[in-house]
């Protein structure tokens, strides 16, 4: 009997070894699996935001070079009517494209922004008054605030990641 005790102790101790062993190797392999899961959210999200600041820079540029257009056109000694048409619809094109891709006040900013420069730019409309350009500078003003808080929000959620 005590043989059989002492072989009994004896398949005990590897067993218990080899159980505790299989424990601590699954608690690791757990533990690296967590962590590999967190560090691919993170890159995910990461990588989500750049592409969403990437696209809306790509929008804003062809927005913003857009009224360029307008402007260099405005120091031209003549104004061919067909290229302020043309520039104005791409213009509007632009801001309205770039609109869809941004949310709430910077939206209807940008929306405001190109049916203004559409009034101010309209053949019909000669009457601008002073009061119409500070209108428009105070639109540009407002959306160029309201963009850089919003690329300052964009990086403040790729830090949150």
């Amino acid at each position: 009997m005590a043989n059989a005790n002492n072989g009994l102790q004896v398949a005990l101790y590897p067993a218990a070894f080899t159980l505790l062993g299989a424990l601590i190797t699954a608690g690791i392999g757990w533990a690296s699996a967590a962590q590999t899961a967190a560090i691919n959210y993170r890159q995910s999200c990461v990588t989500r935001i750049d592409a969403k600041e990437s696209l809306i820079r790509q929008k804003a540029e062809a927005f913003l070079s857009a009224q360029g257009g307008l402007v260099s056109l405005a120091a031209h000694k003549t104004h061919p009517f067909a290229d302020v048409e043309r520039l104005v619809d791409e213009t509007t094109r632009a801001g309205y494209v770039l609109s869809s891709y941004l949310d709430g006040k910077l939206a209807a900013t940008t929306q405001l922004l190109v049916l203004n420069i559409g009034t101010r730019l309209d053949s019909k409309n000669e009457t601008s008054t002073q009061k119409d350009d500070e209108y428009h500078l105070q639109l540009k003003s407002s959306w160029s605030e309201q963009y850089r808080s919003f690329l300052k929000a964009l990086e403040d959620e790729r830090k949150g990641c």
